[in-house]
């Protein structure tokens, strides 16, 4: 075991080398040919409409296109349509979240009168959704007392930077990237703030900050709704054996998720005459999405065998990590609703992360209440989004920020959990050795999976 004082600069290192990682990345993907791309600038086209009155982005449909018997029909707008922009009205507008617009994107053309990039805003997002990640562990560390090996804590951070999904937001910033990686960052602050509120006796304000953070969460995913409902509910049974105590902390920590909300249906009406459409329906994508079933239960075997089944197909390449991760093969001749697999590859480390929830019972006996109520917030937001990413009709790598940040962290109080409770002990070797097999496994293959080459045209 290290000093404290060498302890902090082995963790400081760790925090260090990802974040040079995600700005190496960022200055690789800024001088990629890929970025020219429209759906790598959306952004800053929607900050600049918002900033000027307008919800429409600043980009004129093509004359062709809206002179066609139905725009929407892949078969006639090909030639025409700007891929996954959704088309209403003879106006563009962007289906995806608000709130990376409002955090990064007005502010900052507004101050400066120039547009963010939206590679460093994948960037910024990422980086402190990472930091804040790394915060929620080491909180839980001293919440529990635990006794953690330098190395096992060290290894725990570089799982939180490169298996938690966002080397794919950081490498391919694209409109779903940006809005994934706003929505992670929100998501880990509200996390933060709940473990602040722990063991306080004055914990409103840090309920209100949570609240705050898991709306402006679901106003960057939509689905992360589950995750904010995890929270709300969480707060309400903690506070449970005073009932005036309990609706005090839960409106604290519900007014924000209201009031964005309501901001989203008012936005939602504005845009599209309707408070619940997003704008989905209206994309112009390579297959009619109004006539698509967007969530259907027949789909979880399928995406349960993308994201957490299919074996890895790996092949050794000339260029870092020097393994090539193919993409995953599925038949979809029975899922015509099913809209595809959008560079998912197998992901099997995945898999070892969530296998790795199996030890939570052994460790669950050993936390604290106020442990036990955050890893319970921890649980059912993971069951929530993990829920409705199964039963989503597309796969894709993206996605997996919804759901394996919280996998993670609830691994790594586990493993923390048992590798304190193992001391001393001959068991605690074999264990260490497994957990540093799995963690190398789940490493490589999380590079090999998530640094594929950016693609050069647009999505099919």
């Amino acid at each position: 075991m290290l000093t404290p004082v060498r302890r902090s600069l082995l963790v400081t290192c760790a925090i260090l080398i990802v974040l040079t990682s995600y700005a190496v990345i960022t200055a690789l993907t800024l001088r990629s040919e890929a970025y020219r791309l429209l759906s790598y600038h959306a952004y800053p086209l929607l900050a600049q409409a918002l900033i000027s009155g307008h919800t429409a982005l600043p980009i004129e449909p093509h004359p062709q296109l809206l002179q066609l018997s139905d725009p929407y029909n892949p078969q006639l707008n090909q030639p025409y349509r700007l891929q996954d922009l959704p088309l209403y009205h003879g106006h563009y507008y962007l289906f995806h979240g608000l709130t990376p617009a409002i955090l990064l994107f007005i502010p900052y053309q507004f101050v400066t009168s120039q547009p963010l990039s939206q590679a460093v805003a994948a960037f910024l997002f990422c980086s402190v959704g990472f930091c804040l990640a790394v915060g929620c562990l080491q909180k839980f560390i001293a919440l529990q007392n635990l006794t953690v090996p330098n190395w096992l804590h060290a290894l725990g951070v570089l799982l939180l930077g490169f298996c938690s999904g966002t080397l794919n937001l950081v490498h391919r910033p694209e409109i779903y990237q940006v809005a994934g990686a706003a929505a992670y960052a929100c998501a880990m602050a509200a996390l933060w703030f709940l473990l602040q509120a722990i063991q306080k006796p004055r914990r409103d304000g840090f309920y209100f900050a949570a609240g705050i953070a898991a709306a402006l969460a679901v106003g960057a995913r939509p689905n992360t709704l589950f995750f904010a409902l995890a929270l709300c509910g969480a707060i309400l049974w903690r506070e449970r054996a005073d009932l005036r105590r309990a609706v005090i902390s839960l409106s604290f920590a519900s007014a924000p998720l209201v009031a964005y909300l309501a901001l989203l249906l008012a936005y939602n009406w504005i845009r599209f005459d309707h408070p619940l459409e997003f704008g989905m329906r209206y994309q112009l994508a390579s297959v009619d999405l109004r006539h698509v079933t967007f969530l259907k239960a027949e789909y979880i075997p399928l995406n349960a065998w993308c994201y957490f089944f299919a074996p890895p197909q790996l092949s050794f390449s000339s260029v870092f990590p020097f393994l090539h991760c193919q993409l995953v093969e599925v038949c979809l001749r029975d899922h015509s609703d099913f809209h595809g697999l959008e560079y998912l590859c197998s992901l099997f480390s995945g898999t070892i992360i969530f296998a790795g929830l199996l030890l939570l019972p052994w460790a669950w006996t050993s936390w604290k209440p106020d442990a036990r109520f955050w890893c319970a917030t921890l649980l059912a937001a993971l069951l929530g989004n993990t829920a409705y990413l199964l039963v989503f009709n597309t796969a894709a790598v993206r996605y997996l920020a919804d759901i394996q940040p919280l996998a993670l962290l609830l691994l790594l109080a586990t493993l923390f959990t048992i590798s304190h409770r193992l001391q001393p002990s001959r068991r605690q070797m074999p264990f260490h050795l497994a957990v540093a097999l799995a963690t190398g496994w789940s490493l490589l293959l999380s590079l090999a999976a998530h640094l594929q080459p950016l693609p050069t045209l647009p999505l099919p």
